[in-house]
C-alpha cells in the first residue's frame, strides 16, 4: 500500500512512535476520537473509509487533513492527530 517517498514518510512516523498498529480501520478514529490513541495515519482509502471520520474527529477536539496537512483526500491519504501540535509534526515527518 506504501511504495517511494509515501513509503518513506511512513517509516520516519513510524519510528517515531512507542506502538504501531494496523488494520483498526474506522475503530482507530473512534479510539483517536475517545482520547485513546494520539495519531491515525493511512493512505489508499475511498471517500467511504473516511468522510464519516472527518466530523466525528473534529467534534472530538482533532485535526483531520490529508498528510501534507490540506483538507484535500482525493490521495487518498489521511492523517488523524489528536493535537493540533501532534498533526504539524507528523506532518513534518510524513513530507520530509
Amino acid at each position: 500500500m506504501r511504495a517511494g517517498a509515501e513509503a518513506e514518510g511512513f517509516e520516519r512516523l513510524r519510528r517515531m512512535a512507542r506502538v504501531t498498529r494496523y488494520g483498526l480501520d474506522a475503530y482507530a478514529y473512534a479510539l483517536l476520537a475517545a482520547g485513546s490513541i494520539d495519531l491515525v495515519a493511512e493512505n489508499s482509502l475511498k471517500p467511504h473509509d473516511y468522510l464519516a471520520l472527518i466530523p466525528v474527529v473534529r467534534a472530538a477536539g482533532g485535526m483531520i487533513g490529508n498528510w501534507r496537512g490540506e483538507d484535500a483526500y482525493e490521495e487518498g491519504q489521511v492523517l488523524a492527530a489528536a493535537t493540533p501540535e501532534l498533526f504539524e509534526e507528523a506532518v513534518r515527518l510524513l513530507g520530509a
